[in-house]
C-alpha cells in the first residue's frame, strides 16, 4: 500500500492512499487520480510500484511531466523526496506504515466461535497465588487480535466488530484477556507493598508478538517513510543538529530604547544593542533563522569521496571533456550516465554501508550532467533564495526563514564546474560574474582570486503581483497606514524607501509602483528585475552593463508619468533628486537603517562629485519609509514619516507612523502636510 500527496499550485492539498501496483492520472474519469485542468492529458501518467521502487511513467501527455523541474522521456525511479509536475500540481510518493495496508480495503476475517477455551489456550498458566488481585480489572480491554491488523494507530479500537455474535460476549472474552504489554508502561495500581512477586502478568509480552499481529511499529512519525533514494532523508540523517552562528537571545528580554531602530532621531544608532532585538522589536539587519543543523564533515567525508570516484569514471567513460551545455542536456546521455552510474554502484563491494545507492546514483548524475543539487531547489517555488558559501554548505530562504538544505556538492571542483555552467558565456570581471537564468533567477558568483573558493548567491525573481492591501493581510502595515500611503501615491508625493536586505524594501516598492493609476506611464530602473507590475504602460529598464545615472537619464526621456527607481546607490541619487525636482511622483529606494539615516544618506549620495542642491531633498522628498524585519520573523514597515524642510535648510523627519516594541503599529497624531484635509483620527492607530 502506498499513498500520494497532491498539492495543486494555489489550492488545496490532499493524500491518497491505494492498494494497487499501479496508479494512472489524468484530467476524465476512469483514472485512479483525476486532475481537472486543461494542462493535464486525458490520460497523462501513470505511477507504478515495482520491487518496491516507484517508477513514474509518462503516457505521451501534451504538456510533459516534470520529476523536479526536469521534462521525463522515458519511465524514472521516482523517491519520496522527489516532486512529480503534472500541470498545476505537484505530487510526492509515500510509503503506508506496515499495518495500514490491506485490512481497510478488505472485509475482516471472520471471528472464530466466542468460545472462551481456545482464547485462554494463547495465555501462560494462570500464578498459584491464592488470591485474585493480579487480575487488572481496571485496564481497558485489549483489541481482538484479528481486528488490530488493520486498525489505524491514532484511533481507539472499535468496541464490537460485525462479525461478532454480541456484544456481551465480547465484553466477557475481554475480560479474560490479560492487559497488552502497551497498556501497562507504569507499575500496576495496587502492586503488594514490599515485593512486585505476586505480579504474574509480565509474561504475556513474550506471547503477542507470537500472534498474526504486526509488530509494533517504531514510531508513529513514519508517516513519511524513508525511501530508497531519498537522498535529502540521507543526507539530514549525517548532520546532529547545532547552531551556525550566535542564537538571539530569549524573546522574553524586554524592549530597550536601545534596540529600537526606528526612532526618528538622528544620532548613529549603537551597533551592538541592534543585535539583541526582544521578540516582537523590529531587527534591523540579521535574518532570524529556523535552528539548522551542523554538518558532520565524518560522515559526509565517504559519501562525499564516492561521489567524486564515481564521476570521474562516469567522466572518462562517456568522454564528457569538452562538451558543451546544450550536448549535456541530452536526455539520451542523462539515461546512459544513469544507467552507467548504477552499473558501478552494484558492482563496487567495498562501497560505504549504510548510504542509499539510488540517491547516490541521482546525486552523481546531477551534479556532473546538470546543476546538481541546486535542480530540485530551483524547482521548489518555496524557495526564495539560495546561498552557497562553500561546496558543502547550502543555505536557503523558504518563507523568510533560512535554513541549511539536506543537499550539498561533493567538492569544489564540482560547485565551480556547475556555477561555469550557469554563467556559461560570461566572463568574470576580477572573479565576480552576474548574470541571470532564462527564468530571471539572479546569479553572483565570486571565484577566485576575489574569493578563497567557489561560492554564489541565487535569488529568484518575484513571481506574484504585490498591492497595499496584500501587505494588510500579511501583517507589513495596518489599514491605516496604507490608506495613507495610497493618499500620498495619488498625490503624486516623492516617496524614499528604505531598509536593510531582505526587509521588505522591494515588496513595499512594487506595492507602492502598483497603487499608481493605471491610466499612468511608468517607466522603472533596477539593477536587478526584481520588480512585477499590473500596469499595461509599464517600460522596464535594468541598469546592468551601464552606469546607473545614464539608466536613470534614459528613463526620463521616454517621457515617463511616473519614474520608479530601485536601490540607489552612488552617482545616480543626482539624477533622482534632479528628476523629483521636475517629475512629481518618483518613488525610489536605498539602504539604510532608519528614515533619518535614509534621508540624510541620500542627500549625501546626491551631492557627491558635483554641487550640492541646497533644500533639494528637503523640499522635494516628502515622505520617507523604512522596513524591517522583527525577531519573529515577521518583515514590517518600521516607520513612516514626513520630511520637511528645518530652520538651517537641512531635511528634518517628523514620525506620523512606527512599529511598537509589541509589533502593533502606531499613530503618532502628526497630520503631514498632503493629508490636512483627512480625518485625524486616521493617524491614531
Amino acid at each position: 500500500m502506498f499513498a500520494i500527496n497532491i498539492n495543486e499550485k494555489g489550492g488545496e492539498s490532499k493524500r491518497l492512499e491505494f492498494d494497487k501496483p499501479e496508479v494512472t492520472i489524468g484530467r476524465v474519469q476512469g483514472n485512479d487520480i483525476i486532475l481537472p485542468k486543461g494542462n493535464v492529458s486525458k490520460r497523462h501518467s501513470r505511477i507504478v510500484l515495482k520491487d518496491g521502487k516507484f517508477i513514474i511513467v509518462d503516457l505521451k501527455s501534451t504538456n510533459g511531466t516534470y520529476v523536479n523541474g526536469r521534462k521525463i522521456t522515458s519511465p524514472l525511479v521516482i523517491k519520496g523526496t522527489d516532486k512529480v509536475y503534472i500541470g498545476d500540481f505537484i505530487l510526492s510518493v509515500e510509503e503506508a506504515a506496515a499495518g495500514e495496508a490491506h485490512d481497510d480495503l478488505a472485509p475482516p476475517p471472520p471471528m472464530p466461535p466466542p468460545a472462551p477455551a481456545p482464547r485462554r489456550t494463547t495465555m501462560p498458566p494462570p500464578p498459584p497465588a491464592p488470591k485474585p488481585a493480579p487480575r487488572p480489572a481496571p485496564v481497558a480491554p485489549p483489541p481482538e487480535p484479528e481486528a488490530e491488523a488493520g486498525m489505524d494507530d491514532f484511533e481507539p479500537p472499535p468496541p464490537v466488530e460485525p462479525p461478532l455474535p454480541s456484544g456481551g460476549e465480547m465484553a466477557a472474552s475481554d475480560d479474560d484477556l490479560p492487559a497488552p504489554p502497551l497498556a501497562e508502561p507504569e507499575p500496576p495500581p495496587e502492586p503488594p507493598p514490599p515485593r512486585p512477586a505476586p505480579r504474574p502478568v509480565a509474561p504475556p509480552p513474550a506471547a503477542r508478538p507470537s500472534s498474526s499481529a504486526p509488530p509494533p511499529r517504531a514510531s508513529d512519525a513514519n508517516t513519511r517513510p524513508t525511501m530508497q533514494g531519498d537522498a535529502p532523508a540521507l543526507a539530514a540523517s549525517l548532520r546532529p543538529p547545532v547552531a551556525e552562528r550566535a542564537p538571539l537571545p530569549p524573546p522574553s528580554r524586554p524592549p530597550t530604547a536601545s534596540n529600537q531602530p526606528v526612532r526618528s532621531t538622528p544620532a548613529a544608532p549603537a551597533p551592538a544593542p541592534a543585535r539583541r532585538p526582544s521578540a516582537p522589536a523590529i531587527s534591523v539587519g540579521r535574518r532570524p533563522s529556523s535552528a539548522s543543523p551542523a554538518v558532520d564533515e565524518a560522515k559526509r567525508a565517504p559519501i562525499s569521496e564516492a561521489m567524486r570516484h564515481l564521476a570521474a569514471r562516469l567522466a572518462a567513460q562517456l568522454n564528457l571533456d569538452g562538451m558543451d551545455r546544450h550536448a549535456l542536456a541530452d536526455p539520451g546521455l542523462w539515461s546512459r550516465a544513469e544507467n552507467a552510474v548504477q552499473e558501478m554502484v552494484d558492482g563496487d563491494v567495498s562501497f560505504p554501508p549504510n548510504v542509499d545507492r539510488d540517491a547516490v546514483v541521482k546525486d552523481v548524475v546531477s551534479e556532473t550532467l546538470g546543476q546538481g543539487p541546486l535542480e530540485e531547489l530551483l524547482a521548489d517555488d518555496s524557495v526564495r533564495e539560495i546561498a552557497i558559501p562553500r561546496h558543502d554548505r547550502i543555505f536557503i530562504d523558504r518563507d523568510g526563514q533560512q535554513q541549511l538544505a539536506d543537499k550539498w556538492f561533493s567538492s569544489p571542483e564540482a560547485l565551480a564546474r556547475v556555477i561555469d555552467r550557469l554563467t556559461s558565456g560570461h566572463v568574470p570581471q576580477n572573479g565576480l560574474v552576474d548574470t541571470r537564468l532564462p527564468d530571471g533567477t539572479l546569479v553572483t558568483a565570486a571565484l577566485p582570486p576575489l574569493a578563497h573558493g567557489a561560492s554564489a548567491t541565487l535569488r529568484k525573481p518575484h513571481k506574484e503581483l504585490v498591492t497595499l492591501v496584500d501587505l494588510v493581510g500579511r501583517g507589513m502595515l495596518s489599514q491605516n497606514m496604507a490608506d495613507v500611503l495610497q493618499l500620498a501615491v495619488e498625490q503624486r508625493r516623492n516617496i524614499l524607501v528604505s531598509g536593510v536586505p531582505d526587509s521588505g524594501r522591494s515588496t513595499l516598492l512594487a506595492a507602492l509602483a502598483n497603487a499608481v493609476p493605471d491610466a499612468e506611464r511608468i517607466v522603472t530602473v533596477e539593477e536587478a528585475e526584481e520588480l512585477r507590475l499590473k500596469h499595461a504602460h509599464w517600460t522596464q529598464l535594468t541598469s546592468r552593463g551601464q552606469p546607473p545615472r545614464d539608466a536613470v537619464t534614459a528613463a526620463l526621456r521616454m517621457r515617463p508619468d511616473r519614474l520608479i527607481v530601485g536601490d540607489v546607490r552612488g552617482q545616480e541619487a543626482r539624477a533622482v533628486l534632479e528628476a523629483a525636482i521636475g517629475l512629481p511622483g518618483v518613488i525610489f529606494s536605498l539602504f539604510g537603517l532608519s528614515a533619518v539615516d535614509a534621508v540624510h544618506r541620500f542627500d549625501h549620495l546626491a551631492s557627491l562629485g558635483a554641487t550640492p542642491l541646497r533644500d533639494a531633498v528637503a523640499r522635494h522628498v516628502q515622505i520617507a519609509i523604512h522596513t524591517a524585519r522583527g525577531a519573529d520573523g515577521v518583515r514590517r514597515v518600521a516607520q513612516i514619516a514626513e520630511v520637511t524642510a528645518g530652520s538651517d535648510g537641512h531635511p528634518e523627519v517628523t514620525d506620523v507612523f512606527t512599529a511598537g516594541a509589541d509589533g502593533r503599529f502606531v499613530g503618532s497624531g502628526h497630520v503631514p502636510t498632503f493629508a490636512e484635509g483627512a480625518s485625524p483620527s486616521l493617524f491614531r492607530a
